[in-house]
């Protein structure tokens, strides 16, 4: 009895865990999908309002004489060019301010043309221009025109003087049905919808009509169904979904909307959820008949994943255990380095340095510059010792990572590398902080001032730069640089591109440096030319799009 309900609760579990990332999934892409025609149908309509705006645009300074006043033979003209041009549009006409038609694309007696006096959308974008003259097209809500007997939506374009006072308004009117026959071959689910709405909730385009309404029902009043709710809500996004019970479909209803780039609209695609579902169902139907298969051979892959469980768990403690002895044999090894190692080249300096200091010990001069060279062995050798030894240790040293202060942990270090009376022109750009340990970041920029101190020290003038750029903290010289094929050598473990000769040290603190960035996940890089001065720059934290070490 109660392994058959483990097994039906294991049964239920699975099928649930199965149904929910189905739907999720199926989820993510309808919503990709309806995404990608959002994105495509603003777009395209955004680049056609924009080019409909420079049409207008260009006609407004040409239904103007060389004065500046309105001419009524040019204005005649170009809006028949403009309707040569635009065969879509219906109706353009040039308004005075006060809605007096002065021309127009369509025959009228003289004398016998209207007045757009009382219309409400001339009136309100004429208020609007003169209230913010904003020099964009205009676009009206859509209505019935009583000429063209179709729905069209009216834009309007401002003709301004040169003094900054209105002359007139260049109006046309765009029918519904044009975008729509451009949207019939669109890839759209059925039952789902697409169209174009104002920010006062009336709708300009929608495609397809829903059957239950007329286009007076459609276009004649606002709609704040979920997705103009959520819209005045959030302050009209660039871009989201939102999902809710469309008062137009009366179904729940997936919105994906995308705003227009140059207009004070927004473009919409809708999918009704039962369409997400019968999607879901026709993909997932088949799992659940494999459902009951699986859970049957079940109970016989988890006894043999409890068994190689088993032994992976030893093979696993067999590792640590070695990986134990191999860490205390480098601790040993570190000790043999610290102590067996360096006592042998103490007393090879100490009896050199007897030896030489023996006032009764008649020396030949060519041995005492061997003794002499073989002080200078030793004590480089000490040096080499102490190098490895803090190499180990900076690679195994606990990390206290927290904010550091990049700016006050530079000056510090500055403080302590560059001799106050050096003369060294030094240049400290600001330095964002970072995450890190404070410590061995210390280390990193102590390695890097110093060395740019040190090959710098022939140039005359003497000059670092210490800065932040695209990303990277950087220490600048002028001094001899190096050559970019052996870049790679700078950062092994006592590998030098100059000799003891010409510069002092053991070449450890590069290879520090790099194992401490590292470390915490950054990287450092260099760049230079021989005589021309080198630039290493460095990230203390991982590069967004960069391989990690």
């Amino acid at each position: 009895m109660r392994f058959a309900i483990v097994v039906g609760l294991l049964v239920c579990m699975f099928a649930g865990g199965i149904s929910w990332f189905s739907w999720r999934d199926e989820n993510a892409r309808q919503l990709k999908a309806l995404s990608a025609l959002a994105e495509v149908g603003a777009q395209s309509m955004d680049s056609y309002l924009l080019g409909l705006q420079a049409t207008l645009r260009i006609a407004s300074g040409q239904v103007l004489d060389e004065a500046g006043n309105l001419d009524l033979t040019r204005a005649n003209a170009t809006l028949s060019r403009i309707k040569a041009a635009r065969p879509e549009l219906r109706v353009l006409t040039l308004a005075r301010p006060d809605g007096a038609v002065i021309a127009s694309t369509e025959s009228a007696a003289p004398g016998a043309r209207p007045s757009l006096a009382g219309q409400p959308t001339f009136i309100a974008m004429r208020d609007e221009k003169l209230r913010t003259r904003n020099p964009d097209m205009s676009i009206g809500r859509a209505f019935f025109g009583p000429l063209t007997r179709e729905w069209v939506i009216p834009v309007g374009y401002v003709v301004w003087t040169r003094k900054g006072d209105m002359a007139a308004i260049i109006g046309a009117g765009l029918p519904i049905a044009s975008p729509q026959g451009v949207w019939k071959d669109a890839p759209l689910p059925p039952n789902a919808a697409l169209g174009l709405r104002r920010d006062d909730g009336y709708f300009l385009i929608r495609y397809p009509i829903p059957q239950s309404m007329t286009l007076e029902q459609l276009y004649s009043k606002p709609s704040y169904g979920p997705l103009g709710d959520f819209l005045r809500r959030n302050n009209y996004p660039a871009r989201g979904h939102v999902q809710g019970i469309s008062r137009t479909a009366e179904e729940s209803t997936l919105f994906v909307f995308r705003r227009l780039a140059h207009f004070p609209l927004t473009f919409f695609v809708t999918n009704p959820t039962s369409n997400i579902v019968a999607q879901w169902w026709e993909q997932t139907w088949g799992t659940y008949v494999m459902i009951l298969l699986l859970l049957l051979g079940g109970y016989y892959i988890y006894r043999w994943a409890m068994r190689r469980q088993v032994a992976w768990e030893q093979e696993r403690a067999r590792r640590i255990g070695m990986l134990e002895v191999t860490n205390q044999a480098l601790e040993d090894f570190a000790y043999t380095v610290a102590h067996d190692l360096k006592s042998p080249v103490r007393a090879i300096d100490g009896h050199a340095g007897i030896a030489l200091a023996d006032p009764d010990a008649a020396l030949p001069e060519g041995t005492r510059r061997r003794l002499g060279q073989i002080r200078r062995s030793a004590a480089r050798m000490g040096e080499l010792i102490d190098d490895l030894l803090q190499f180990s240790r900076y690679t195994r040293a606990a990390m206290d990572t927290k904010a550091v202060d990049m700016d006050a942990l530079v000056r510090v270090v500055v403080a302590e590398v560059v001799p106050a009376e050096s003369g060294i022109e030094l240049t400290l750009g600001p330095l964002p902080p970072c995450e890190g340990d404070a410590g061995l970041l210390r280390v990193v920029w102590t390695a890097l001032l110093s060395n740019a101190v040190k090959y710098s020290a022939r140039s005359d003038p003497q000059v670092i730069e210490v800065g932040y750029a695209n990303g990277r903290y950087f220490v600048r010289d002028n001094g001899v640089g190096f050559d970019m094929a052996h870049a790679a050598k700078l950062f092994g473990v006592f590998s030098r591109l100059h000799g003891d000769d010409e510069f002092e040290g053991t070449g450890a603190g590069l290879a520090i440096a790099r194992r401490i960035l590292q470390r915490h996940g950054g990287s450092i890089s260099a760049e230079g030319a021989p005589g021309k001065g080198a630039t290493f720059s460095f990230s203390a934290a991982p590069e967004v799009g960069l391989p990690q070490p």
